[in-house]
């Protein structure tokens, strides 16, 4: 859900421009770095009702809060903003871990895009351009995300960029009055080409579920309480 749930973070002044054209929409969508200057327009992201519905984010964001998180994102965040015109459509965070020598490897993605501009290309340009800049950039081997279980639309997004489900987090979040499921997504550089990438693993005794709980670590680095995780072979 990073690519549906999680906060967005930022990055530097200059940045990385990508421009995709939707034949089904004929818009042209400029991909580009976020500037602390954007904060105003990231919240605007972050108000609709769809987008806090698929992500992290509680009602009312602060337009002051985001200037902040633009200012002090932490090293190795990449913020990438999908523009249509000058107009700020979607937000995608790339997490990346430079000080943490056996996770530098990975890239944890966290997305959003515009109530009014969902459905139209924006979310493909953004993954586009974070996949040119996390295979060929920052050679990442790994992607992963969280999404929500009914989030139908962007699970097909990730499913088209080589996504596959590894688990379910149970009871991840609370949202709109009730607990709700995620899945855990990933997508593996080395491993794309596998055709048995993201295939049922065969157990001799037939089909076979596994439940068992694993401690998920924070951005802060704090240990969050168990989680249960659903996997099946």
């Amino acid at each position: 859900m990073r690519s549906t749930i999680e906060d967005g973070g930022c990055f530097a002044n200059h940045g990385l421009f990508f421009s995709l054209k939707e034949m089904s929409t004929s818009t042209a969508f400029n991909v580009r770095r976020a500037e602390i200057t954007d904060y105003d327009a990231v919240n605007q992201i972050f108000t609709g009702p769809k987008v806090i519905w698929g992500t992290l984010q509680l009602p009312f964001p602060s337009a002051e809060s985001w200037k902040k998180r633009l200012s002090e994102s932490p090293e190795g965040t990449f913020n990438l903003l999908a523009c249509a015109g000058d107009e700020v459509v979607g937000q995608l965070g790339l997490f990346t871990f430079p000080n943490w020598p056996r996770r530098r490897h990975v890239g944890q993605i966290g997305m959003a895009v515009r109530d009014d501009w969902q459905g139209k290309g924006a979310g493909t340009a953004l993954m586009q351009a974070v996949l040119d800049l996390a295979d060929n950039w920052l050679n990442l081997k790994r992607l992963e995300l969280e999404v929500y279980t009914d989030n139908e639309p962007a699970i097909r997004l990730y499913k088209k960029f080589g996504f596959v489900m590894e688990g379910t987090f149970l009871q991840f979040a609370y949202r709109n009055g009730e607990f709700v499921d995620v899945y855990t997504m990933a997508r593996l550089k080395t491993t794309l080409d596998n055709p048995r990438y993201g295939q049922p693993c065969w157990s001799p005794i037939g089909s076979l579920s596994v439940r068992f709980y694993v401690r998920i670590r924070s951005w802060s680095n704090q240990v969050t309480p168990f989680h249960a995780v659903t996997f099946s072979s």
